[in-house]
């Protein structure tokens, strides 16, 4: 897209993922102050307490991009505006660095298609998280976290709980979808799903103890000296 296009994306309707400079962006919906905005990636909304949009670009060479621009003089949407061509400048200027490896997830079978367990950091079982892949409006390649270490701990009946709730809510995803193409809004860990799509039992019984030790064991695998 050029950048007069880039510029006329209405912020207040949903809009596919676009390429700016060497990367995508991608417009998640959000209420605020009963407008919904769909924010693109690297902007967020500050809060009512200092209203404006934050900017954080961590690709840039050297520190991160950062930039705050207030809402207090102008409307939410218009100082959004702002943000965005602020990070589309940045983006087209092409001094992005290549992206982290160590950020590269790895991840544990769980039997189930678009289910899985993975971390975020190879060998850092403190992001070790539970995703059910989905598809919406505004974000056509969701993850919904249904399980957190980091938030729900280790304990097996929970994690088994949380197992068969992200089981049930890709199956009522699945049959939302012969309906729906997209969903308006996402299936989350607190959604109401009817009991007829939990399973009775999940396919693979033991795959917390499975991605702990997968964790545990590329963190010794690890050379000295790293």
């Amino acid at each position: 897209m050029t950048l007069t296009e880039l510029l006329s994306i209405d912020l207040e309707k949903p809009h596919p993922h676009v390429r700016v400079g060497d990367v995508w962006v991608r417009f998640k919906a959000k209420d605020i102050n009963g407008c919904r905005f769909y924010i693109p990636t690297y902007i967020s909304w500050n809060g009512n307490s200092r209203p404006g949009w934050q900017v954080r670009i961590e690709r840039t060479k050297g520190k991160p991009t950062k930039a705050y621009f207030s809402a207090k003089q102008s409307s939410n949407l218009d100082s959004l505006n702002q943000a965005w061509a602020f990070v589309i400048t940045r983006l087209m200027e092409g001094n992005l660095t290549p992206r982290d490896t160590k950020r590269v997830r790895t991840s544990v079978d769980t039997g189930v298609v678009g289910v899985w367990l993975g971390t975020a950091k190879p060998g850092n079982t403190r992001t070790l998280m539970l995703r059910v892949a989905q598809s919406t409006v505004a974000d056509k390649a969701r993850n919904e976290v249904f399980y957190s270490v980091a938030r729900d701990g280790t304990n097996r009946e929970h994690f088994l709980a949380c197992y068969k709730r992200a089981i049930a809510a890709r199956r009522y995803y699945e049959e939302l979808r012969q309906t729906h193409y997209r969903l308006d809004t996402p299936i989350t860990r607190e959604t109401h799903i009817p009991d007829r799509f939990f399973p009775d039992s999940v396919p693979v019984p033991d795959l917390l103890e499975k991605a702990l030790r997968a964790a545990e064991s590329k963190t010794n695998s690890k050379p000295k000296g790293e």
